[in-house]
């Protein structure tokens, strides 16, 4: 072989590895749109069209239509985000699952939102290296935005916009300091949280207690501690305690009685195999784990409450549509895995994570005390999450504050109330921004979790303050 022919063929080969190595691989990608860019992918002039709420809100719909029809813009070089501006963004694309993303994100399905796509453009904009917004692009003419907890619908206007348009935006960036967009909601509220935290005197035991938090406007903020798990039920309350009790075996015993008076309605779990402990607890429901005392063997169980003492547990079917195909379909991954585990749709529970109240199943290694658990991809029935949202994306939250476990928002949409670092701070909200100001701090004890998060509007947040306080 000539050595002429010899360099051609290596020449091929080399050119044969460049074309190979440029293939695009279909998977979630992250694309960082330079501002020198001349084409991104939400690049241009868009108007908002839609104000989507979620059902469970006490927003007046009607309250926002002055946000309709305002425009929205993005060029190389700046964004004009409402009442926001930017200048120097840099964008970054990621190509995700949309069931997936809403829910883990926003705790909200795809239909409520009317979107058909399988897939979405998740566009962060940043600001100074740290992420400033965050818009969700349906397809080339629609997109999402999140603003004071709802969505906004936005339809592009067009492809491109001028220096002059842009100057205009932002001008009006200050009209939004005139509109009245503070929620019409009651000035009162209040929020009873159950905490639970581990014990230092026993095994696979754990501590109860709960916190008042008044957030009234004619009083100061206040955090009061109540001894025990008290659950509101209409404008009465009941008391939940966990009992260690130590007979042949050792194991847990649950009570549930009337805040005051007497015991006329009482229900235990008398169960002297497991120990037991509360991941959730609201007016209607329970949610457990329970360990075997003698193998380790742990479960998950969701019960009523009015039923807390029958052998008999929820599944998934009983309150989810097509509960058992969810359920099954959630736990694909892991089957597929360990094929000769069994599923059992009443080992499931609900629990908390980062700012929404969540379902996961459990497969059990029957071999052994083994498991693994999973997220049921499905939203929780509003019975066992009322007003279950925020005004403010938990990523946001995180981005603001230090080492948030878990948040909770006002209805009112005026204060924040963290957990962080085992303290209990409570912030104010001005304009859809978080104040630097603790407004109050309470130490609630590292590991802490909440388990119940029960709110109070109008009328009832004082009855509340006034009850408690009688007990």
């Amino acid at each position: 072989m000539s050595m002429k022919k010899f360099i051609k063929i290596l020449f091929i080969c080399f050119l044969t590895f460049m074309l190979a190595s440029c293939s695009i691989v279909d998977m979630d990608k992250v694309n960082v749109e330079q501002p020198n860019s001349e084409k991104f992918i939400i690049r241009g002039k868009w108007a908002v069209t839609k104000c989507i709420f979620s059902g469970d809100s006490f927003v007046d719909n009607f309250q926002f239509k002055e946000l309709i029809g305002k425009e929205v813009g993005f060029t190389n070089t700046q964004a004009v985000i409402l009442n926001q501006y930017i200048d120097g963004p840099v964008y970054r694309s990621r190509n995700l699952d949309t069931r997936s993303f809403l829910f883990r994100q926003y705790n909200i399905e795809k239909e409520k939102l009317g979107i058909n796509e399988d897939r979405i453009d998740v566009v962060d904009i940043y600001k100074n290296d740290e992420i400033f917004y965050e818009i969700l692009r349906i397809t080339d003419k629609e997109a999402l935005l999140y603003f004071r907890g709802f969505f906004l619908q936005i339809n592009k206007i067009d492809d491109k916009i001028s220096d002059e348009e842009m100057k205009d935006l932002i001008k009006k960036t200050k009209d939004f300091d005139d509109m009245d967009l503070d929620l019409k909601t009651s000035d009162d509220n209040a929020l009873l949280l159950g905490i639970r935290r581990p014990s230092n005197t026993s095994i696979e035991g754990y501590e109860y207690s709960s916190y008042f938090i008044n957030l009234s406007k004619d009083k100061n903020i206040e955090v009061r501690e109540l001894k025990d798990l008290i659950v509101p039920k209409r404008s009465e309350f009941f008391k939940v305690k966990v009992e260690r009790r130590f007979n042949e075996d050792i194991y847990d015993e649950i009570r549930i009685e009337p805040l005051k008076g007497n015991p006329v309605f009482s229900s235990y779990v008398n169960d002297q195999k497991y120990f037991k402990r509360i991941d959730y607890i609201s007016p209607d429901y329970i949610s457990l784990e329970m360990t075997n005392v003698r193998s380790n063997f742990k479960i998950l169980r969701l019960k009523m409450i009015e039923n807390i003492s029958s052998p008999l547990s929820l599944k998934l079917r009983d309150f989810i549509e097509n509960g058992d195909n969810v359920y099954k379909d959630s736990a694909t991954g892991i089957i597929q895995k360990s094929p000769s585990n069994q599923i059992d749709t009443s080992n499931l529970g609900i629990y908390r994570r980062e700012g929404y109240w969540k379902l996961r199943g459990r497969i059990n290694d029957f071999n052994s005390s083994l498991y693994e658990d999973f997220d049921i991809m499905t939203i929780l029935p509003k019975d066992m999450a009322k007003l279950d949202s925020l005004a403010l994306p938990f990523n946001t939250i995180k981005k603001e504050l230090n080492y948030v476990k878990d948040a909770f928002t006002s209805p009112n949409h005026r204060y924040l109330i963290c957990i962080q670092e085992g303290n209990l701070k409570i912030y104010e909200i001005n304009y859809g921004k978080i104040d630097s100001e603790v407004l109050v701090e309470k130490f609630i004890g590292l590991d802490s979790d909440v388990i119940m998060a029960e709110w109070a509007v109008g009328s009832y947040a004082g009855l509340w303050d006034i009850r408690l306080k009688e007990d």
